[in-house]
């Protein structure tokens, strides 16, 4: 049981990274947003 618990506390530290891409996505889109809102 203690390895299943390790092998998911890795899992969800490598799922964890990807937040970043997930920010310039939102900047990005909130930019986007900007934009539409001048026009």
């Amino acid at each position: 049981e203690l390895n299943d618990t390790v092998v998911e506390a890795q899992l969800r530290t490598r799922q964890i990274p990807p937040s970043l891409p997930i920010k310039t996505a939102v900047e990005r889109y909130l930019h986007a947003r900007n934009r539409l809102l001048i026009l």
